[in-house]
């Protein structure tokens, strides 16, 4: 494994969500997982917020690594959580991310209304041990595209 990847300093509190206002889309700027990452006390490189962050890590991991994927849409409940903890003990790695994906919203569901925390995610996903957070925006994983992105009409 990883030495020293799965410590937190201290014990919380209190939530950092309230600190660090992503906004109703959801996204983290730079900035904002910077500032998570010091109140973490965890390496920025641990949070992914563009595909190529996400692919320089792969590329630095060790090529025998065994690495575990768990992709969710946010808001984690307890499935969620036992697929982060099968993640985790059963590979070297494990990787997790936050995408809510406009592409799996049917017409009549709404997009805009689904729930999104991804301060809150994030900290519990470190707090099971996950390796890495990918939490990519809209326009990276649709570039050129206007697709899931909210009318201001």
């Amino acid at each position: 494994r990883l030495s020293g990847l799965r410590q937190l300093s201290g014990t919380r509190t209190f939530s950092l969500a309230a600190s660090i206002n992503v906004g109703k889309e959801g996204f983290l700027t730079s900035e904002q997982r910077d500032q998570l990452c010091r109140e973490l006390s965890i390496d920025k490189k641990r949070i992914c917020i563009s595909i190529e962050e996400m692919r320089e890590v792969r590329k630095n991991l060790p090529t025998t690594s065994s690495v575990g994927f768990v992709p969710t849409m946010g808001a984690l409940h307890q499935g969620h959580l036992s697929l982060i903890e099968n993640g985790v003990r059963d590979n070297d790695v494990t990787v997790g991310s936050i995408f809510v994906n406009a592409a799996q919203f049917a017409p009549h569901e709404d997009f805009s209304k689904y729930p999104r925390n991804p301060v809150e995610d994030i900290e519990t996903m470190i707090g099971k041990g996950i390796d890495y957070i990918f939490v990519p925006t809209q326009s990276d994983m649709y570039p050129g595209s206007t697709f899931g992105q909210t009318s201001t009409e």
